[in-house]
């Protein structure tokens, strides 16, 4: 298979399909119920931690810039003596660390660092909320008090993984100091997280408060986001038929956003008291963001100039299951962690190409002349701004998540392309069926009116012959005659013209025509006609039971020598609504080679009568077979004839 039929292939089988939707979908699904069991084992009670405290809102920020020292500090006898440990050259760290501070953090297995903070006297009860993972750690003041420990600072115990994150309300005292000293004992080759809420030293009440504030918005965001994503998902699972696959691709891209933030909310976090499952969502559901959003945007517009949202989706799925697949083990291996660490600038300007596709691609669609295409581009265009927005202020501080705007006003862009799509093709299959319908009219129309045409010369010439015989042989009958051929034609004047007329009618129909041939024959042929049942509901096409009982007199008895001749008709209507009709003869019968032929059988006027009945009921069976000893026997059933009768379109 050389590599042009190998991309057609993944074309046909992977992106025109709903499978990589199907797939992040399902990776949502576990993710949102793996948060939900922990949710539902460990969360613990806002009130809880709430200390219904009243204090005057002058809060300390803590800088962002931390100071570290990469190694642990000699003591001074049984404590540290931080007038010369503060004299020492501690390096400032970003957030966004060099790699190689990073590294040098990492492997040393005692980390110190420090904050700044002044006028703690202004706080009646000071506090500080602290958020940390993968490391014990203490907290010191300048006059070498220890204000907290978590944890076992040496090697008696198994330190926390990468994985396990726990908060603490560290109660500070009014003890002046310029700066809180943090010893952390990590494990060698691992990074540790610790992070001061707000930044603040604050009484516990307010911090929570300003805490929960902080985190309120984000969590309307993400709760929308899941939402609109479990109803497009509910949208398309329920109508799976009609293939909404952009649907499900807006359904996962909403969704797998909503989990995302939602797991790496603060609020969330410190509601739950075991983070480890939903560290462990932040770290899958993001791979799979720009899958399902590229995918519905290549079902919009296509794939691009030169396939770009293909090759986009081909590297994110790459990216993806290789970043999840590390990700799980990345509490094993240091080695992991380090690559991920070398990987972070590749992965932002991965996010910056993955925003710059859809913005050319929708700028060429809108040039186009797709008018959807250009709200995608401003959509895309405002969400790049407000990404590299966010980029740059989590360079220099903690993260702000202003990039949602732009998000949600791509979601809103979607929705409404889908709409109007999806819109746009029901109104053109409700024109497709009405022009469907129309020419399925207009067609048996002309098969009745051409059944017509055929079938009144023919009977119209044999009918005057019959009343020219009875003019010499039994004048009497003549006057009965005329009538009976009245009534036919009167028949074809003011009944076919409907789709469906009660079988009564039909019946009578036949009935005259039966009589005209019994004067026609005269004493050469037997009529047996008959029916059982209450017809009254029964309704059938025009024209249908008097041409199967025609067929006999034109093919059978025409090509026969016998002067017996029989024609035997039965209707009956069962209790549960079942139709049958009989008609056989003794005629001549059918070829063999008819008979054994469907196209030959069925291309006279009982396929056309075949077709009408078909089309009208679902349940038929028409059957043409010899009969025995000899001629022709037709046998039509109809289940269900009154509970499916439809409506009588031009009634």
């Amino acid at each position: 298979m050389n590599l042009e039929k190998m991309i057609d292939w993944f074309r046909s089988n992977l992106l025109d399909k709903p499978y990589l939707s199907i797939f992040a979908f399902l990776i949502s699904i576990l993710g949102i119920l793996l948060f939900v069991a922990q949710a539902y084992l460990d969360i613990t009670l806002w009130f809880e931690h709430k200390h219904h405290k009243e204090s005057p809102h002058h809060y300390i920020n803590i800088t962002a810039d931390s100071e570290y020292i990469p190694h642990d500090l000699e003591p001074t006898g049984d404590s540290y003596d931080f007038k010369k440990i503060g004299n020492l050259n501690w390096k400032t760290l970003k957030l966004w660390a060099d790699t190689n501070d990073l590294k040098e953090i990492a492997e040393n297995p005692y980390t110190w660092m420090r904050f700044e903070a002044k006028n703690i006297d202004q706080i009646p009860d000071p506090y500080c909320l602290v958020e940390h993972v993968g490391a014990n750690f203490q907290v010191f003041n300048d006059s070498a008090e220890l204000l907290f420990q978590s944890g076992a600072m040496d090697y008696s115990e198994v330190l926390p993984s990468q994985l396990q994150g726990e908060f603490n309300w560290i109660k500070l005292n009014h003890t002046p100091t310029k700066y809180y000293y943090v010893r952390f004992l990590h494990r060698e080759g691992f990074l540790f997280g610790f992070t001061a809420f707000a930044n603040r030293i604050d009484s516990q009440s307010s911090l929570y408060k300003n805490f929960a504030k902080t985190n309120l918005i984000p969590i309307i965001f993400s709760s929308f986001f899941v939402l609109v994503g479990a109803l497009c998902a509910l949208v398309y699972f329920l109508e799976y038929k009609k293939k909404y696959y952009k649907l499900l691709d807006l359904a996962v891209f909403s969704f797998l956003i909503g989990l995302t933030e939602i797991t790496r909310n603060d609020l969330i976090r410190f509601i739950l008291d075991n983070n480890e499952a939903l560290i462990l969502i932040s770290l899958i559901a993001p791979n799979f963001v720009f899958l399902s959003m590229h995918s519905g945007l290549r079902r919009l517009f296509g794939s691009g100039k030169g396939n770009l949202l293909d090759i986009l989706i081909y590297i994110n799925l790459a990216v993806a299951i290789f970043n999840s697949i590390l990700g799980l083990q990345i509490d094993r291996s240091p080695e992991i962690l380090q690559f991920f660490i070398q990987i972070r600038f590749f992965s932002l300007t991965l996010i910056i190409v993955n925003i710059l596709g859809p913005i050319i691609v929708a700028y060429f669609a809108w040039r186009k002349g797709n008018e959807m295409g250009l709200w995608h581009f401003i959509s895309f265009v405002i969400v790049l701004f407000l990404v590299i927005i966010e980029i740059y202020i989590s360079l220099d501080s903690t993260r702000v998540p202003v990039a949602y705007w732009g998000i949600l006003i791509g979601v809103f862009a979607q929705g409404i392309s889908l709409e109007k799509s999806i819109f746009s093709n029901q109104q053109k299959i409700q024109e497709y069926q009405a022009t469907l319908l129309k020419a399925e009219k207009s067609l048996k129309e002309v098969q009745l009116k051409t059944l017509q045409s055929k079938m009144s010369p023919h009977y119209l010439f044999n009918s005057l012959n019959t009343i020219h015989a009875l003019h010499k042989i039994k004048p009497e009958l003549i006057g009965d005659a005329i009538l009976r051929l009245a009534n036919n034609y009167r028949y074809f004047t003011d009944k076919t013209e409907r789709d469906l007329i009660p079988f009564e009618e039909e019946w009578e129909f036949t009935d005259d025509y039966l009589h005209l041939q019994k004067l026609r024959f005269y004493d050469t042929i037997r009529i047996e006609f008959h029916k059982e049942g209450d017809f009254k509901n029964v309704y059938l096409p025009p024209l249908v039971l008097q041409p199967i009982v025609e067929n006999s007199f034109k093919h059978g008895f025409r090509n026969s020598g016998n002067s017996n001749w029989l024609i035997h008709i039965k209707a009956s209507i069962s209790s549960d609504g079942k139709f049958q009709l009989l008609v056989y003869d003794n005629g001549a019968g059918m070829d063999k080679e008819i008979l054994s032929n469907p196209h030959k059988l069925w291309e006279r006027s009982l396929g056309n009568i075949k077709e009408r009945i078909e089309h009208f009921y679902h349940k038929t069976n028409f059957e043409i077979v010899q009969n025995h000893p000899k001629g022709v026997r037709i046998y039509l059933e109809i289940e269900n004839i009154i509970s499916e009768n439809p409506i009588l379109l031009n009634s």
